[in-house]
């Protein structure tokens, strides 16, 4: 599911996106609020990111710099397959 699809789906939500990942973008998950939240694919994330680093260098960044970047209850959640 693409990002054009789901916020047609959900014309009036605005969502919180990880910047220059739109193409990882896996569907909608529902926190204990209700509220929906982007889902991305953890492995398109790493595989994107290691095309300017190496595998354990794309873990790393991932780990703390986009996992560790908590910015409220709609920050998005990644998921490992």
């Amino acid at each position: 599911m693409t990002l054009k699809e789901i916020s047609d789906l959900f014309p009036d939500h605005e969502w919180l996106t990880t910047d220059g990942f739109d193409d990882c973008v896996m569907g909608v998950v529902y926190s204990f609020s209700g509220e929906p939240i982007l889902a991305y694919d953890y492995h398109k994330v790493i595989k994107k990111l290691m095309k300017d680093m190496s595998e354990e260098d794309a873990i790393e960044h991932f780990n703390f710099h986009i996992v560790g970047s908590y910015v409220g209850k709609s920050t998005p959640v990644y998921i490992q397959t």
